[in-house]
C-alpha cells in the first residue's frame, strides 16, 4: 500500500509514541479487525505499541511522515523529531509534587498494603537509578543528530524518575539514609537478585559493549527501550497504580507522581519501536527479543501476579509484532 494511498483514508496517530492507526491494517492482535475505522474502535483498546488509551489519538495531519513509501506491516511517524517535540512539551518537576498527605498517611497502610508499594518503590529506585547513568553510550552511537537529541532527552527524563522514587523512599516510606545512594544500598537488599542483575549487571554490560562498537545499537535498544521499558517498567507502573487504587489510604502525591513517569515512559517505548522498526531485525534477533521480554516479565517476583506478567509478555509480542517485527 503506497503513502498515496494510505492519504485518502483517515489515518490516527497515538501522540505517546508516534504509532499510526490505518483502518484497512486494523490491529487483529487487539481484536480490531482490518476494515474498522477508527471511529468503531472499542473505546478499552490501547495502542499495540505504548498502551496507551483509544482517547490518546489524534487524526493524522496533512504532511506527516511514514517511515517508507511502501509497507506490509503496522507503521510509524518517520524520523525522531516527533519524540524530541513531544519530550519537551511534556517536562515536569519532582519537587512540585507535594508528598506531605502521603508520608502522613503511610503510618496508617495496612503491612500489606505498605509491603506492596516498599516493594515496587524498591525495584523502582534501583531501575531507574541504573537507566539514568546508562544512555551515554547510547547517544553516542546515535545515528543522526536528532535520535541523538532523543536520546538526550530520554536521559533528562530518567534522571527526573530516579529523583522521584528517591524522594518517595525519603520522604514517604522513611527510608533512612543521607544521600540517595545510601538509600538505595537499603532498597537493594529489598527486590529480587534477578531485577538488581538485569539493571546492574546485564543493562550497564551492554552499554559498556555498545560504547566499544556503535553497531551493537539495535541490540541495545531492544533490550533497553523493548524489554526494560516496554515489559519491565511498564508492567511495574501498571501493578504500582493498581496496589494505589486499591489502598486503604490513598498516596495522591505517589500516584501522581507515577502517572507522570508513565506517560514519560509510552514516548520512550515509541522511540525505540522507531528505531528497531528502522534496523529490519533478523529471525535470531528478533527472537532473542520475544525470548528477553518474557524472562524479564518475571524479576517483580510476588509483587506482580502471574496473570500481569502473562499480559505483559502478550503486549510485549504485540508491540513487536505491530513494530513489523517477525519471530514466528
Amino acid at each position: 500500500m503506497t503513502m498515496s494511498g494510505r492519504a485518502t483514508r483517515s489515518l490516527w496517530i497515538c501522540e505517546p509514541c508516534g504509532f499510526v492507526y490505518d483502518p484497512e491494517e486494523g490491529d487483529p492482535d487487539g481484536g480490531v479487525e482490518p476494515g474498522t475505522p477508527f471511529e468503531d474502535i472499542p473505546d478499552d483498546w490501547m495502542c499495540p505499541i505504548c498502551g496507551a488509551a483509544k482517547s490518546d489519538f489524534r487524526p493524522l495531519e496533512p504532511g506527516e511522515q511514514f517511515p517508507g513509501e511502501d509497507t506490509e506491516t503496522m507503521v510509524m511517524i518517520a524520523g525522531y523529531d516527533h519524540f524530541v517535540q513531544l519530550a519537551e512539551s511534556l517536562q515536569w518537576d519532582e519537587t512540585d509534587l507535594d508528598l506531605g498527605p502521603d508520608r502522613d498517611a503511610w503510618t496508617r497502610l495496612a503491612p500489606d498494603e505498605a509491603a506492596t508499594v516498599r516493594g515496587l518503590v524498591a525495584g523502582f529506585a534501583v531501575a531507574e537509578a541504573s537507566v539514568a547513568g546508562q544512555l551515554g553510550s547510547y547517544q553516542a552511537a546515535a545515528l543522526d543528530d536528532t535520535m541523538q537529541a532523543a536520546f538526550r532527552a530520554q536521559a533528562r527524563d530518567e534522571a527526573r524518575h530516579a529523583r522521584f522514587f528517591d524522594l518517595v523512599a525519603a520522604q514517604v516510606l522513611g527510608v533512612p539514609g543521607d544521600t540517595p545512594a545510601d538509600r538505595l544500598d537499603v532498597l537493594r537488599r529489598e527486590v529480587s537478585s534477578e531485577l538488581v542483575d538485569l539493571f546492574e549487571h546485564r543493562l550497564p554490560s551492554t552499554a559498556r559493549r555498545l560504547a566499544d562498537d556503535h553497531t551493537g545499537l539495535t541490540g541495545a535498544v531492544g533490550l533497553y527501550h523493548m524489554v526494560i521499558e516496554g515489559v519491565v517498567l511498564l508492567a511495574g507502573q501498571h501493578a504500582m497504580l493498581q496496589a494505589l487504587d486499591r489502598l486503604s489510604v490513598p498516596l495522591p502525591g505517589v500516584r501522581r507522581g507515577t502517572e507522570l513517569v508513565l506517560r514519560d515512559e509510552r514516548w520512550h517505548i515509541g522511540f525505540g519501536s522507531r528505531v528497531v522498526q528502522s534496523a529490519e531485525l533478523g529471525g535470531e534477533e528478533a527472537d532473542a527479543l520475544l525470548e528477553q521480554g518474557e524472562t524479564a516479565a518475571k524479576v517483580w517476583g510476588g509483587l506482580i501476579t502471574p496473570d500481569a506478567i502473562a499480559l505483559a509478555v502478550k503486549q510485549h509480542r504485540r508491540r513487536l509484532k505491530a513494530a513489523g517485527i517477525k519471530f514466528w
